[in-house]
């Protein structure tokens, strides 16, 4: 009788153990959570960098991004890397942990940075890296080697 109870109590500690320990999903649903909700809001856009070199936006230049819980809009009047042209653009977004951002751009960043990827309108053929740090977003996109590499600075408004 002893050996039963003590069987049982070993099995049922057996089966609430892992209950107990961290859940490595749960943690990464809660960190791309955590980023997904830090990128919502209005963006505009202050620097690019690329190809022709550095160039500058003023504040109040109507260049925005705007990002709400699935969806975005962009009033652009330059380049993006969501679509690849200049035109206004809007639709759905993802967001999704991805650790390739210096073989996928070609350039060194520092460690630990740029670890998501937006995913518009689940498109993943072009990967668009970002990197929030205080009101600052700024986005990695195409392949800076092959002179098709972008990077986009924004502000929160």
């Amino acid at each position: 009788m002893k050996n039963s109870i003590a069987l049982i109590s070993f099995a049922f500690l057996f089966v609430l153990m892992p209950c107990c320990s961290r859940n490595d999903s749960a943690y990464i649903i809660e960190t791309e959570i955590k980023n997904q909700n830090s990128i919502v809001g209005t963006w505009e856009l202050r620097n690019t960098v690329s190809q022709i070199g550095p160039v500058n936006y003023l504040p109040g230049n109507g260049s925005t991004l705007t990002f709400r819980d699935s969806t975005y809009s962009i009033a652009n009047a330059g380049f993006t890397p969501f679509t690849g042209t200049n035109q206004p653009d809007e639709g759905t977004y993802l967001i999704t942990s991805d650790s390739t951002v210096v073989t996928s751009v070609g350039i060194e960043v520092p460690e630990g940075e740029f670890r998501h990827r937006i995913i518009p309108n689940n498109d993943a053929s072009n990967k668009i890296f970002f990197e929030i740090t205080g009101n600052k977003l700024v986005i990695l996109a195409g392949y800076f080697p092959l002179d098709s590499g972008i990077q986009l600075t924004y502000e929160k408004k």
